[in-house]
């Protein structure tokens, strides 16, 4: 992951096997910045693909942006829905489940389900998220404990306060 865009969430660049010689990115926009200038930032986003691919040799893949908390943000959870679904789609079938920006989608579909108050599921997202991050980073890690952070805090909106007040142990 490589984060220089100080506007961006979240900049992932994959890069495939020697079979699928491309270089992939994913973008997760931050939607106070929308009124910036999204055409110019994604033409942005695009070009700095083929930079990198040129430099790597590697040919410009697929571009993957991620703007359904736009939606969300704006109060329209409903628009958001669909988008956070097809951005946990692309990337699983791009990267696998594992992936950092397959969690991050992920994560973000979990706020969707959360602000139009599904909590049931958006709790289920969260715990998926955790359960990956502890996986692959471990239980220390700040992004597993971001996600853990988000499950006690859907759990607490919900009204459900046990799941949110449980001890974690740790293990070094």
């Amino acid at each position: 992951t490589i984060d220089f865009n100080p506007k961006a969430l979240f900049y992932s660049l994959s890069a495939g096997s020697h079979e699928r010689s491309h270089i992939t990115s994913h973008v997760a926009r931050s939607p106070r910045m929308v009124f910036l200038g999204l055409p110019f930032n994604i033409a942005s986003y695009a070009a700095l693909l083929h930079m990198i691919g040129h430099v790597t040799s590697y040919a410009p893949g697929d571009l993957i942006l991620n703007l359904g908390d736009t939606h969300l943000q704006m109060g329209n959870p409903h628009l958001a829905l669909p988008l956070a679904e097809e951005a946990v789609r692309g990337c699983r079938l791009l990267h696998g489940d594992d992936h950092e920006s397959t969690l991050t989608a992920l994560d973000i579909m979990s706020d969707v389900h959360c602000k139009s108050k599904d909590y049931e599921k958006a709790e289920s997202l969260a715990r998926e998220v955790f359960a990956a991050r502890k996986r692959v980073h471990g239980e220390s890690n700040r992004d597993s404990l971001a996600s853990m952070s988000q499950v006690a805090f859907i759990c607490f909106e919900s009204g459900d306060n046990a799941p949110a007040l449980e001890p974690v142990s740790y293990t070094h």
